[in-house]
This record gives C-alpha cells, structure tokens and sequence, in this order.
C-alpha cells in the first residue's frame, strides 16, 4: 500500500504477473507476487479475489521453495481465518487437502477434499469439481495404490480437458 492508504497494484495485476512467474518456474516470486495479492484483496475486501489469491497462494507453497509442512500450516491458518466464508472454505479445504495428500496424510486429504467438494457442489462451483479426483489421485499415490492413482489422475486430465481448463491441465 502507499502511504495514502491506495494499493499501488490491483490483486488481478498482481496475480497476472504471479502466473507468469509461475510459467517460468520462479515459485518463490510467485509465492511472494501472490502473497501481495492476497494482502490487496483483503485490504479491499474483494471476496472473489481473495478466494483466487488463496488458491494462489497455497499452489505456490504446494510447488515451491519451502517445505510442505509450511503449506499445512498456512491452510490450517486460512481454515480458521475464514470459517465463516463457505465459498473461500471450499478452497481452503481442497488445497489443504492437496498438501495432505503430498505429505502422505491420504486419509486427512479425502476427509478434506470430500468437505470441500460437498461445499463446492452445494455452491454450484463447477469449474472446481475436476479438480477433485486429481487431490484424490495423489492421496492414492501417497498409499501406493498406483492402479487407483492412475484412473483418478486420467479422470482428473479427462475432466479438465472437457472444461476447458488448461491453467490446471
């Protein structure tokens, strides 16, 4: 923020340029550039963006430069901050759910991933529902079941490439 109090870039600009460094591979530029945004969307208030710059966030701390266990913690401190916010939990639970499965806690993982795809569907968030199956294959993975890893992930490709999503594809 600047002195007067105006954010110097909106969260939209400070995403867009987040997912280019996310294009090059610079995570660590992408957690901060997304960090910024976020911090921007909650001096505005903007839920919508708020929501994306979480998503942002934790995908930047899922892939980048720090340890998992951080990722977890700042979930776990996302979940707490925004109980009160169904569309942002539905987010929350699925990335923390993500982190889960990474770190090998699968049961934690489809508990959370089954939590925030029951708030997604009652919230019509479609465009979040492939998403699913992939937390799910990597919960898998984390079990060694590669025979159900295998199917999730092809639903998961399947179901991102029938919506159009090429950002997660």
């Amino acid at each position: 923020y600047r002195a007067h109090g105006a954010p110097q870039f909106t969260p939209q600009a400070l995403a867009w340029l987040a997912n280019a460094e996310w294009s090059r591979g610079n995570m660590a530029r992408t957690l901060d550039l997304s960090s910024e945004a976020l911090d921007v969307a909650l001096g505005l208030r903007d839920r919508r963006w708020i929501n994306i710059c979480l998503s942002n966030v934790m995908s930047a701390l899922e892939c980048g430069p720090v340890p998992l266990s951080l990722g977890l913690e700042h979930s776990n401190d996302y979940v707490r901050t925004f109980a009160g916010d169904r569309a942002i939990q539905a987010t929350v639970l699925r990335e923390r759910a993500w982190v889960q499965s990474l770190l090998g806690r699968s049961a934690e993982a489809r508990a959370n991933a089954g939590a925030s795809r029951a708030i997604a569907e009652e919230l019509g968030q479609r465009w979040a529902l492939p998403l699913y199956a992939l937390v799910v294959a990597y919960a898998a993975w984390s079990e060694g079941d590669l025979v159900t890893a295998e199917a999730q992930f092809r639903e998961g490709i399947a179901n991102l490439q029938a919506a159009g999503d090429r950002l997660n594809l």
